[in-house]
């Protein structure tokens, strides 16, 4: 049987592969034994290429989402229902279809005798690398009721955080979205006035003054062709952010940035050590 892996090196390089074995357990081991943590292992079929992580059918699952989940199945664990029943019952009341078909793949895993860390890793995409490794730690531990208390509570630390940045970034972004609509109404409406007054006395323009307003006549005149250059620098933009390298950059900027990485490590450094 052929499985397709996803891995990462000591370095934190992210490998691909397909690897042949009999069950899912022998290519998480061949992997050790190469220095490798596979964050990701499934059939190499049709039926196991699958659709991306996040989106399988429905709406996107969402950080939301996920710590809902991860707070039910917290409280019905410590409850005393075993994790398959919980499962179960989750993915049976989940609104989001989506995460209700990853809930059953999880499920049956679990049913089939699988460990809870082995199911959610196939679905790492959704969950997190590190999700699924503090639930395999709460496994070995015997403390997995604690351990989904624990992210429950991470997950709406960093829900909060989230919406306060949203609320301090709302009025800036509101701010510079009035300002650029006030210069593109200048430069549409108002300069082009101006420059008539101009040609009439046939005056000597200030180098600014003329290099304004030949901007103004090139976006009045090829408006078509700015929008596709910005729809597409947008789009390449998002494109880049998604990728590996995207992502290091950015994430490499978000540390290095004056105030801004001075906060960033102070809560990257928080999480990291709550996780250990």
């Amino acid at each position: 049987m052929q499985f397709a892996y996803t891995a990462k090196s000591r370095t934190g390089e992210r490998i691909q592969g397909i690897l042949a074995a009999d069950n899912p357990q022998q290519v998480y081991q061949a992997l050790r034994e190469k220095g490798l943590f596979a964050t990701a292992v499934r059939e190499s079929s049709a039926k196991a290429a699958a659709k991306p992580a996040g989106r399988r059918g429905g709406r996107k699952i969402t950080r939301k989402d996920l710590q809902a989940l991860t707070s039910q199945l917290a409280i019905m664990t410590k409850a005393g229902i075993d994790v398959a029943g919980a499962l179960g019952t989750l993915a049976r009341q989940c609104p989001n279809l989506a995460l209700r078909r990853v809930l059953e793949d999880v499920h049956n895993e679990v049913m089939g005798g699988k460990a809870v860390s082995v199911a959610l890793r196939a679905h790492v995409g959704v969950f997190g690398p590190a999700y699924v490794a503090s639930v395999a730690a709460g496994e070995a531990a015997g403390q997995l009721p604690d351990v989904l208390d624990r992210l429950a509570k991470m997950q709406r630390t960093e829900l909060r955080m989230r919406s306060i940045r949203r609320s301090l970034l709302a009025y800036p972004i509101v701010l510079t979205t009035v300002s650029l609509l006030v210069i593109l109404g200048l430069m549409f409406f108002v300069l082009p006035q101006f420059a008539e007054v101009f040609d009439q006395f046939e005056m000597k323009l200030p180098a600014i003054t003329e290099f304004l307003l030949w901007i103004s006549h090139e976006l009045r005149s090829r408006w078509w062709l700015w929008i596709a250059l910005a729809a597409a620098g947008a789009a390449g933009i998002k494109a880049f952010r998604r990728s590996e390298n995207g992502r290091r950059w950015w994430d490499r900027r978000m540390l290095e940035m004056g105030l801004v990485g001075d906060v960033t490590r102070t809560l990257l450094a928080g999480r990291a050590f709550r996780l250990l």
